[in-house]
């Protein structure tokens, strides 16, 4: 315990068996935290309320020191409603593992009731999810869970992977080569977004999963460790039929995406993890697909983290232009959010999947009617049915669950007719993606219509009430007359409450907090609260809410008949609840449709209402090499309050100009520059159009990126080494139809190292890989690459400049940056002038100490000799300059007088004994 601990407050300990059940418990990782529940509060103990304080109380005053004969032990307090507020930022922000021990009643033993991670939230979803009703509410989709084991059969190194959905029900299966640093694993992961990973505890190939751990890790995925044997495989694949639908009561062991049983293997380790087989409402509902990274563009975790794609949990609410995420979403169902953060992930490569998705963004661009009329009278209306679906498998479905759905389907017959009156050459792909489906959805829904319509009460809904038809049952019958009744005497209060008030505007409304109240403008709050017979529910912009006693004692009749009615109809609920499961598939199908229009109309929306131009970007086939962008711009910078963003043109052709060396000024906008090229080519190739004058681009297989310099001390990585492991991942994974963006490399070791290293990797991409790259370097050496290799080529960051002043003009042009701007930088910080000045001294003293001499005069050569030659030359050059100005101009011809010069000044060189001197004299 440390000794700011010790000096908290101490208090006896109040469980004096708990210091021996606690140091009893089984060990646990410093990733878990383990909660106590103590009734109306919970305790934390030892390094975890030392955590609890630190990263959620930001005090160590929360503190208490429980102390027992000679043991002391670290406490802390956490009230229930702040428990919620911590268990979300644990499993969601900061991916812990969290467990809940309770004291027996019986036995009088701590137990374990709850556990949770960040890749199985089931047992919390009813706290994490209060107020959203369910996990997939979030616009960022809840994380999978995914399982890795290696494959050694036939010396062939591979890994296996295992990923299960439970929002979409669906188990996937992935196997791909195993490389030394994980390349299409990263990419795996950035493409499915787990939060957490299983894998085998122990057996062989140890070196392997240490290097996976570190791997996953380094990509913020928290790792557990499962018994070998969760990973074994039996040949009937019993537990995956349990789960997986079939038709025709198939075996899935017969299915070619299980056919390799390390991949089964990791499936097992998964529904055992989550215990799936423990929920009978799992039984037959999972589907399983293979997937193909090869079907999706590659991303490195440096380029999804420096494209700023998605925000994280933390950001939700911030700055939508702040991600390609906020910019693109303008989606008018959680669903379609939902889905954008997929394809965000997952762009595609197959050049007419993307044209296919253009074509529909372009009819709704061009076609205002049908864009209008699908949100303001069709998507906006659309509830989110992947919350409704979670709802029913979780048991907590009931008749409005129901009536949200019958009211989405009674809609589907006039968006049907909608999308037929559109009339255009591409007409046909809005038959063959929408209407088709959609007809089907129809025909699927017919019965379900029926019975809603002849079960519910369609008209107490208004009043928010959802029951049976009373004609069901005679008991409901009697119940239904009774609350009749009540309802005529509650309206015929209002009359009278009107009458004594004076007022014809009083309005009566119920609902399921306060049933049933009266409501009049706030123009007439003085008449209602003057009167002491009645009392003021709430003040609103749109009323005052008040009640008397009178309308309290007939809602309390009305709420005690309803209940009897609700009871009474109980087992009709369950029948149209049971039978609506039936429809889930159905309801899955309309929930994909809804999230792809969804989609469509977003990016229409977005390319129509940018303040600057969106166009259609024109795709080539992979391999054709070429990217152009005129005026191209950051879609998230150029939304932002105060910016006039300054376009700047990109152009990349095969064989004549692949790689770019850009350099300027810090803050010049190089930074900007190379993000917006990709973040364009990423929009392009999920169907997006992109903010540009023009564009024209080949498919690209990656983009690859090493940008900034993160800290990964906390993950035990330093700055340099995060730099080098991402530069080794590009170098492995780039090929010929990559797109690769590099930003200041080498700034992390010496500049002579960094400069070689930049060199090299420069030079490697060039020549071997041969894909297009970005490089955005201070390095201006690096620029000589260009006299050496045809398809480099130098770009740089315009500034302007005086003695005093810098100002930074955003746009790219043709050449080398012929000059440093770093002091004028530190002007605009407001350095000390002293500071400045020196600055300035030190770096005329470095530029011109770069002597241009002889090998084996410069080795010989020690530091002081060399500045001494170099002042030496100064002196020597300002002589020279005097006896050239006594030479008599008039006496000789333009070309006389420069050989006279000439002979002057290599006649001084002979003379002088300075190497410094020579070699520059060398040059002329």
């Amino acid at each position: 315990m440390s000794n700011t601990l010790k000096q908290h407050s101490t208090e006896p300990i109040q469980d004096k068996e708990f210091l021996s059940a606690y140091k009893r418990l089984p060990e646990k990782s410093a990733a878990t935290i383990r909660f106590f529940d103590r009734g109306e509060y919970f305790s934390l103990h030892g390094s975890d309320a030392v955590f609890a304080a630190r990263e959620f109380f930001k005090t160590n005053n929360v503190i208490k020191i429980w102390k027992s004969d000679n043991n002391e032990l670290e406490t802390c307090y956490v009230k229930n409603n702040n428990f919620e507020i911590f268990l979300k930022d644990l499993l969601l922000v900061k991916q812990y593992r969290v467990e809940i021990w309770k004291k027996s009643n019986k036995s009088g033993e701590w137990t374990m009731i709850n556990h949770g991670s960040p890749g199985n939230l089931s047992q919390f979803e009813d706290i994490l999810y209060s107020g959203e009703e369910s996990p997939s509410s979030s616009p960022i989709t809840d994380p999978g869970l995914l399982a890795i084991q290696i494959n050694t059969e036939d010396n062939i190194n591979k890994l296996n992977c295992g990923f299960v959905d439970k929002t979409s029900r669906s188990f996937l299966v992935c196997t791909i080569a195993y490389k030394d640093n994980f390349t299409d694993l990263e990419s795996l992961l950035i493409h499915l977004g787990p939060k957490e990973c299983l894998i085998p505890a122990s057996g062989g190939n140890r070196d392997f999963y240490t290097k996976l751990d570190k791997v996953l890790v380094r990509n913020n995925i928290l790792v557990t460790e499962r018994k070998k044997s969760d990973f074994n495989a039996d040949n009937e694949c019993s537990e995956l039929n349990t789960l997986i639908k079939t038709k025709n009561e198939q075996n899935v062991a017969n299915f070619v995406e299980l056919k390799d049983k390390n991949s089964v293997g990791c499936l097992n380790a998964l529904i055992k993890y989550l215990e799936l087989l423990q929920d009978p409402n799992n039984e037959k509902n999972f589907k399983i697909i293979s997937y193909n990274l090869n079907n999706y563009l590659k991303l490195d975790s440096g380029a999804f983290r420096s494209l700023n794609l998605l925000p994280n949990r933390a950001e939700q609410n911030s700055n939508k232009t702040h991600s390609v995420y906020g910019v693109l979403n303008r989606c008018c169902t959680m669903q379609g959010q939902r889905l954008l953060t997929q394809w965000i992930k997952q762009p595609l490569v197959d050049i007419h999947k993307i044209e296919e998705r253009q074509n529909l963004v372009e009819i709704l661009v061009n076609d205002s009617e049908l864009r209008q009329n699908l949100v303001e009278n069709y998507l906006k209306k659309m509830p989110d049915f992947q919350r409704i679906e979670w709802r029913f498998l979780k048991n907590k479905a009931n008749l409005q669950d129901c009536y949200k759905i019958y009211c989405a389907v009674n809609n589907l017959p006039s968006l049907f007719e909608c999308l037929l009156n559109h009339e255009g050459e591409r007409a046909h792909l809005i038959k063959e993606m929408f209407i088709n489906p959609l007809n089907a959805i129809i025909m699927d829904f017919k019965k379900f219509q029926v019975m809603i319509e002849s079960t519910l009460d369609l008209d107490q809904i208004k009043n928010h009430l959802f029951l049976v038809k009373s004609s069901y049952k005679p008991e409901l019958e009697e119940l239904r007359e009774k609350l009749d009744r009540v309802e005529e005497k509650i309206e015929s209060l209002a009359d009278k409450v009107s009458r004594d008030l004076g007022l014809s505007g009083i309005k009566l409304e119920s609902n399921a907090q306060s049933g049933y109240y009266f409501r009049v403008p706030r123009k007439d709050d003085k008449v209602v609260s003057s009167s002491k017979e009645y009392t003021v529910i709430e003040t609103r912009k749109d009323g005052i809410k008040f009640q008397n006693a009178k309308l309290q004692d007939l809602n309390e009749d009305f709420i005690r008949i309803k209940d009897s009615y609700e009871q009474e109809q109980k087992g009709v609920v369950d029948d149209i609840i049971k039978i609506s499961c039936g429809y889930l598939d159905a309801l899955q199908n309309l929930n994909n449709l809804v999230s792809e229009l969804d989609i469509y109309v977003s990016f229409s929306l977005v390319a129509l209402s940018s303040q600057a131009e969106y166009i259609r970007p024109k795709l080539h086939p992979m391999g054709t090499g070429i990217l152009k962008l005129k005026e191209a711009r950051h879609p998230c910078l150029e939304l932002q309050e105060g910016i006039n963003f300054i376009p700047n043109d990109c152009e990349f052709i095969k064989d004549e100009k692949t790689f770019c060396i850009i350099t300027g000024p810090n803050m010049g906008g190089k930074s900007t520059y190379i993000r917006q090229i990709g973040v364009l080519v990423l929009m392009a190739q999920i169907g997006s159009f992109v903010p540009a004058s023009s564009a024209e681009l080949s498919i690209v297989d990656c983009i690859l990126a090493r940008i900034g310099a993160n800290d990964c001390q906390n993950k035990g990585v330093s700055t340099f080494m995060a730099e080098m492991l991402e530069t080794s991942f590009i170098l492995k994974t780039a090929t010929s139809n990559s797109l690769v963006i590099i930003d200041e490399l080498g700034r992390g070791t010496s500049t002579y190292d960094g400069f070689g290293l930049a060199w090299a990797i420069s030079d490697y991409l060039v020549k071997k890989v041969k894909c297009f790259t970005l490089f955005a370097t201070h390095f201006h050496e690096l620029t000589a690459l260009s006299e050496e290799l045809k398809t480099v080529y130098n770009s740089h960051v315009s500034a302007m400049t005086t003695d005093d002043s810098l100002t930074l003009l955003y746009k790219v042009k043709p050449g080398v940056c012929d000059q440093s701007f770093g002091i004028h930088v530190a002007r605009l910080a407001n350095f000390p002038e002293h500071v400045i000045e020196y600055a300035k001294e030190k770096a005329k003293y470095l530029e011109d100490y770069c002597p241009i001499l002889p090998n084996e005069e410069e080795n010989a050569q020690d530091h002081s000799k060399k500045y001494k030659y170099k002042q030496e030359t100064d002196e020597i050059i300002n002589q020279l300059f005097q006896k050239i100005e006594k030479i008599d101009k008039n006496s000789f011809s333009d070309e006389e007088y420069i050989q006279k010069v000439q002979e002057l000044i290599h006649s001084e060189a002979k003379i002088v004994d300075n190497p410094y001197f020579k070699a520059l004299i060398s040059r002329l």
